[in-house]
């Protein structure tokens, strides 16, 4: 009885954030996928081409920043292609990595929904959510949906934006 109280007990004392703090990791907000359209600024298709990663100013946190190719626009603005800057990478023989950031990978084919940076650099809208993998058609993350039907439902939340 005594071992379940203290673990109670201890277990209170991690839940509890001091007033005016947050915790060090906060829920990701789910995004539909007319949230994404609604919300971000460009939508595209294409391909990874190049990565290379950064220390911020004052080396506190690594960047990397990924040069994505655009083949297909599916909102916004026209861009022939972007750099995406993702927080977390390798460097210096120090990793970093952030739960929420979306994964890139030189080569892969992506849809990626888009805001602007200071600075020219986009960020990927809604974290992991905004960035979608496509292999032999298909969408990773959407269990058996192809990419022309996202493809057409993000062209319909476009239409009604």
């Amino acid at each position: 009885m005594q071992r379940i109280a203290i673990s109670a007990l201890i277990l209170s004392a991690l839940m509890v954030v001091p007033s005016g703090q947050q915790p060090a990791s906060a829920a990701v907000i789910p995004l539909s996928l007319n949230d994404l359209v609604q919300q971000s600024d460009v939508c595209i298709r294409g391909q990874v081409v190049n990565a290379s990663s950064a220390w911020s100013e004052g080396d506190s946190m690594i960047f990397t920043i990924y040069t994505v190719q655009m083949t297909e626009q599916l909102m916004g603005q026209s861009v022939e292609s972007v750099q995406v800057r993702v927080p977390g990478g390798t460097l210096d023989g120090v990793r970093i990595r952030n739960g929420e950031a979306p994964t890139y990978l030189v080569g892969e084919e992506v849809v990626c929904f888009l805001r602007p940076e200071a600075g020219g650099t986009w960020q990927t809208f809604g974290w992991f959510q905004g960035k979608y993998t496509l292999l032999n058609g298909m969408v990773r993350e959407m269990l058996g949906t192809s990419y022309d039907a996202l493809r057409a439902d993000i062209l319909t939340a476009v239409a009604n934006k």
